[in-house]
């Protein structure tokens, strides 16, 4: 290209547009049109297709009127209502029915109930193989199967590691294979070295470290079938986790047919898993619930009962009253957590001095006293207080249980008595014009001294 050149020249006629012209709707002859529009049946096209072509004759209409009768017509007979044929018996049934459906009020659909999904779920089954014989159980009865199925095995996950010894796999509802007979536990533990085309076939009987069955009402069945069906299929270790009083039964060490080592662990035991300690009450425990709660509601009403009446009690002494009156034995950490639900939590007592009922209404009269005097008044008063400092050692911390707002009150405070020994006493006063100076006392404050202060 040189300069000046327009470059369209060039290539303006290698682009073509997009779509033609709109040059008109081209349709079949009026005697063609009718001749295939009156035609029931369907014929078989010419593998010969020039030769169809040549047959045809089309015309091309152009008027914006005609096409969008066209049209219209065409959308008109392709998508109108369908005929039946009433000499057709099937016909004649779906043609009941609508008319059945029809005249029924718009009401809205009765929902499925649970129980109904449930029963549904009941009949499924899972087939197995042993012995040539086929085996026929029943699938998972209730959610809580499932759940811990699906709970036990994120726990296994967890407890194996890149580096466990073998590298091991967690399979759920996989067909295992041994020797001749087909088995479907729950959960498998496969060696993962030994399982490697794990995309193309079922893992085998050399494969297989430990398989799991979860039970709830099947457990002798789980217990005295499959476990003997398993020690004679020479599967190495056999869990079955039993739902229902929350134990797991391990099987070990298959010998002719028989495990020769079998132990039941309860929630208060531990199971060994590549090398770790999981605690059993793990397995059984739901997600989002936690330790089942050790206390009762009369537990938990006498526990807040001893406090009420005593707020000085700490949490062992109640632990040992709850233990002798109920029999329930709960840690002094339970104690507290029972205390805290309800709003109390251990604090220091606050000291303020001994006071009766009577003196308590004296100063409330006095406080109203002066509640309506003037400026003026308050321009000739001198307020003046003591402090005492212990010199070898405090006066000691007394706890109580207090909620909140109860700062100052009397159950919760710690009486003192004034002017002990063994402490130094310091003094001072102010007023509106300012505050005076402190004044170290030793001994005991009394009024004479107290009024040679003033003056």
């Amino acid at each position: 290209m040189r300069q000046g050149q327009n470059i369209w020249s060039h290539v303006k006629n290698v682009f073509r547009p997009y779509a033609p012209a709109f040059k008109g709707l081209k349709i079949p002859t009026q005697t063609e049109a009718l001749s295939l529009s009156s035609s029931q049946k369907v014929s078989v096209p010419c593998p010969d297709n020039s030769s169809r072509k040549k047959e045809q004759t089309f015309q091309t209409l152009k008027d914006q009127n005609k096409i969008a009768e066209e049209l219209a017509n065409y959308y008109e007979k392709h998508f109108a209502e369908p005929k039946p044929d009433l000499n057709n018996p099937f016909h004649r049934e779906y043609l009941d029915a609508y008319e059945r459906i029809k005249s029924m009020p718009n009401l809205s659909l009765e929902q499925i109930k649970f129980e109904e999904v449930q029963l549904q779920w009941k009949k499924c089954k899972t087939v197995e193989l042993f012995n040539g014989t086929v085996i026929i159980t029943d699938m998972p009865e209730s959610m809580k199967h499932y759940w811990t199925k699906i709970s036990l095995c994120e726990i296994l996950k967890k407890a194996s590691s890149k580096h466990t010894t073998p590298p091991i796999d967690v399979l759920v509802e996989i067909p295992v294979i041994f020797d001749s007979d087909l088995f479907q536990p729950h959960i498998t533990i496969v060696d993962r070295a030994k399982y490697v085309n794990r995309c193309r076939c079922n893992p085998t009987n050399e494969m297989v470290l430990t398989v799991i069955e979860v039970s709830l009402s099947s457990l002798m069945d789980d217990v005295n079938n499959k476990v003997f069906r398993y020690a004679a299929a020479n599967a190495k270790e056999v869990w079955v986790v039993d739902l229902l009083p929350e134990v797991v039964h391990v099987y070990e060490k298959p010998k002719n047919g028989v495990y020769q080592s079998v132990t039941i662990l309860t929630v208060d035991k531990f199971i060994e898993f590549c090398g770790k300690k999981i605690p059993v009450c793990e397995i059984f425990r739901e997600n989002g619930r936690g330790r089942k709660r050790k206390t009762s509601k009369e537990a938990d009403e006498l526990i807040v009962k001893k406090i009420a009446t005593d707020r000085r009690k700490s949490s062992k002494v109640i632990r040992q009253e709850v233990a002798t009156e109920l029999g329930v034995t709960i840690s002094e950490r339970t104690t507290r957590r029972r205390l805290n639900e309800v709003g109390y939590y251990g604090q220091v007592a606050r000291k303020k001095p001994l006071t009766k009922q009577s003196h308590r209404l004296k100063r409330l009269g006095y406080s109203y006293s002066y509640s309506t005097k003037k400026n003026k008044f308050w321009e000739t008063v001198i307020w003046s207080d003591e402090a005492k400092f212990n010199l070898f050692r405090s006066d000691g911390k007394i706890m109580v249980w207090r909620a909140v707002g109860e700062v100052f009150s009397p159950v919760c405070i710690v009486s003192t008595v004034a002017h002990g020994g063994g402490n130094l006493i310091v003094w001072g006063c102010m007023s509106r014009k300012g505050v005076d100076q402190l004044v170290f006392i030793e001994g005991s404050l009394k009024i004479e001294l107290r009024t040679m202060l003033l003056y």
